[in-house]
């Protein structure tokens, strides 16, 4: 691998998932309780964390790992000092941000939102497509489909 190719990897952005507003934050300085926040970063993201090539305070990209001080400019954070005992006390564990069902449900659904929406109301039986009915065999209905006996 290239010098070059190196010095863009440590460099790229942490890839932030989600951030929300976290009213029970406790400021570590002074023990008060004011507004705070919660960041989902990519599990990439929380390695580099985790192994110091990433401010904890910050989150701006290290070229070497822990070094004595944060190095930008704007932040003094002690990463070699303080990182690895900050990151074991705040990390909150891995969740899942999304939805729960699968593909083809969801696609299920916005099948059956869609027939509900161009359906005329009339005599016919809207029936979503999810429901499989097979000719001659009995619906959760109860009746019978297909040709009367």
């Amino acid at each position: 691998m290239s010098e070059d190719r190196l010095f863009e990897r440590w460099r790229r952005a942490p890839e932030i998932l989600e951030v929300r507003d976290d009213p029970s934050h406790v400021d570590g300085d002074t023990g008060t309780l004011r507004q705070g926040y919660e960041v989902a970063l990519s599990s990439e993201s929380i390695e580099r964390l985790r192994t110091g090539y990433l401010c904890l305070r910050c989150l701006e990209p290290q070229s070497e790992p822990f070094p004595a001080k944060c190095g930008a400019w704007w932040c003094t954070y002690a990463m070699k000092t303080e990182q690895a005992a900050d990151f074991a006390r705040r990390f909150k564990g891995q969740k899942i941000i999304g939805p729960s069902t699968s593909m083809e449900e969801e696609l299920d659904r916005l099948d059956d939102t869609h027939e509900r929406r161009i359906h005329v109301p009339g005599l016919q039986i809207l029936i979503p497509r999810s429901i499989k009915v097979e000719k001659g065999k009995l619906t959760a209905t109860g009746r019978l489909h297909g040709p009367s006996s």
